[in-house]
């Protein structure tokens, strides 16, 4: 088990093994989605949500010539185009929620950090709520509460153990997405939906209205204020699959959380960035090469 107070800080990179796309990846689908592959199946629920062809130019053609690296820093600055882009966003995530994939990854021999992670906060079932263990999630995916949720009933439903109970050992464990998510899961709260892909303009106008993007998420809104308290009383702090965005940086007031270690990820960083990232944010950032799962596994202490 986990029993020291611990805080995994998830960016892009932690869902990206699990075949969701950078951010990077994301802006690219989108603008082929709307400029170039003209799917039809997107054209229909936009146009069922109101958007008019016009508008849908405008915004792809605008999303491509910004050269940013990501549709939300596109949207901070053009921000009559939050609304669309937030629905290209839920457009583009929802078809990768495939709750088999981390699975499948396992089976085919490839790495997979959810399987490791698990491996260590594993126990009985009566001590397992004991991890002390929280996520701060910068992502809208829900996959990491998805996959704790299939753990936790694959092992310990069982006959005269309810549903319900489960989930209570479960919600111990704290998931905060600082920029909200593709809806709540069934057994988290409402509106929610089930972890699955699916084109309905209902479902994409649901998880569409629970993001938020950078220039509406507040340093001092509810989840980064409970994100800070989180990182106050954490003994640990790790970033995984990080891009260490000061913005985002700066909305977890970091300089405020006192001495402790704060390590983080750095695959495919440049030595550059990562020099920059180690002297204005004092994060530790040690071998490059190491991906997630290596990073977990030689790099820092969970216990």
């Amino acid at each position: 088990m986990i029993t020291k107070p611990t805080v995994l800080v998830l960016g892009a990179g932690a869902s990206m093994p699990f075949d969701f796309p950078s951010a990077s990846e994301l802006k690219s689908t989108i603008v082929r989605k709307l400029l170039f592959e003209k799917d039809l199946t997107w054209a229909d629920i936009l146009n069922r949500l109101g958007f008019k062809q016009q508008i849908i130019n405008k915004f792809g053609h605008g999303l491509m010539r910004s050269a940013l690296p990501s549709v939300d820093i596109y949207l901070d600055y053009q921000q009559e185009f939050t609304l669309i882009g937030k629905t290209c966003i839920a457009l583009a995530l929802i078809p990768h929620e495939n709750e088999n994939v981390p699975y499948l990854k396992t089976i085919e021999g490839k790495r997979n950090w959810y399987d490791y992670l698990w491996s260590l906060m594993f126990a009985p079932y009566d001590e397992v709520s004991g991890n002390n263990l929280s996520f701060i999630n910068f992502n809208y995916d829900r996959s990491i509460e998805h996959f704790l949720y299939n753990c936790f009933h694959a092992t310990f439903r069982t006959e005269g153990r309810s549903e319900a109970d489960i989930n209570d050992k479960l919600k111990m464990i704290k998931v905060i997405h600082v920029y909200g998510r593709l809806c709540y899961l069934p057994w988290q709260g409402k509106p929610s939906r089930q972890y699955q892909p699916g084109f309905d303009s209902d479902i994409i106008a649901d998880a569409r209205d629970q993001i938020k993007l950078i220039s509406e998420a507040k340093k001092s809104s509810t989840e980064f204020r409970e994100a800070q308290s989180l990182l106050s009383r954490a003994e640990r702090v790790y970033f995984l699959g990080f891009g260490y965005h000061d913005a985002n940086l700066d909305r977890l007031a970091f300089d405020e959380i006192g001495d402790k270690p704060i390590i983080g990820t750095s695959y495919k960083l440049s030595k550059t960035k990562c020099n920059n990232i180690k002297a204005k944010w004092k994060i530790n950032l040690p071998d490059p090469t190491h991906d997630i799962t290596a990073f977990l596994e030689e790099d820092v202490t969970l216990d």
